[in-house]
């Protein structure tokens, strides 16, 4: 019972740490400004992730696909006990021998990886693309996902509770794991295309920074926010039409000051200066 609750906890960690770090990963490619909430709000991240994870026409089925991995896992796992022999108190699948090394490994995942197109033709043979065998393969990336989750918790699970396998070995094996896991959830977005689905949790995107009014494309229409820009005019004055005529009284204004009069020049005013004489008396 203590090695189901232990696997249970390390699925759920790892699980969670797949999914969050591939939104991150997306998120940091495709924006360059980020909000508090869009980086630290995990639960929700990993709940859209998860929903992504099991876009498709039959979401069903995509969860089924993922339980289908979870059992193959266990299965693997319990295949590996029965061809080690039995040298200590602990499981046969806990222990220290190489049946258990092989099927608990990733280099079974690399197998099943080169086999599965192989599986794939089998079942479209012999029921066709509408089979519930075919329509189950179909969902291979949430297959792989719960196989290699599950993989990593065994290895971590197997060790932390019996102390019998390798540690260095679980380490290793569970992080090659989990980076597959994230390559296969990274392939999700070409297999709903390939199905014709356009996924609805693809909101990377949608987020507006309340740091800048507008997000993070605003732009001041104030030419005294552009650093390239000579005057206080907005910008948009090159806009307008060619027929455009200003009214009369800023056409006068252009000339004249607040008196009405023209504006003298500068030279005018330089030579309108009287400068005091040397021996003036202040």
């Amino acid at each position: 019972m203590l090695d189901i609750l232990v696997w249970i906890i390390l699925f759920s960690i790892f699980a969670g740490i797949v999914l969050v770090v591939h939104y991150w990963y997306e998120l940091f490619r495709r924006k360059d400004r980020y909000g508090r909430e869009e980086i630290l709000n995990i639960p929700q991240i990993i709940q859209d992730q998860l929903m992504y994870l099991t876009d498709g026409r039959d979401r069903l089925l995509q969860f089924g696909g993922i339980g289908v991995g979870i059992a193959i896992g266990w299965g693997l796992t319990w295949v590996g006990g029965f061809f080690s022999p039995d040298v200590g108190p602990e499981p046969d699948w806990a222990s220290a021998q190489m049946p258990n090394y092989f099927f608990q490994s990733a280099l079974f995942v690399l197998i099943l990886h080169l086999a599965y197109p192989s599986f794939r033709d089998l079942a479209h043979d012999s029921g066709g693309s509408s089979g519930v065998l075919m329509r189950l393969l179909n969902t291979e990336i949430g297959v792989f996902f719960g196989l290699t989750t599950t993989l990593a918790s065994i290895n971590l699970t197997s060790w932390g509770v019996h102390h019998q396998s390798s540690f260095l070995f679980s380490l290793i094996n569970a992080v090659i794991c989990l980076l597959y896991a994230g390559y296969r959830l990274d392939q999700k977005q070409e297999a709903l295309e390939n199905e014709g689905i356009e996924s609805s949790y693809d909101d990377y995107d949608d987020y507006e920074s309340d740091e800048m009014p507008g997000g993070s494309d605003f732009e001041s229409d104030f030419a005294s926010d552009d650093q390239d820009s000579d005057s206080i005019v907005p910008r948009y004055q090159d806009d307008l039409p060619d027929d455009f005529q200003e009214p009369e009284d800023l056409q006068s204004r252009k000339g004249k000051g607040k008196s009405g009069k023209t504006n003298p020049s500068a030279e005018d005013r330089i030579a309108d200066l009287e400068l005091p004489d040397d021996n003036t008396d202040f």
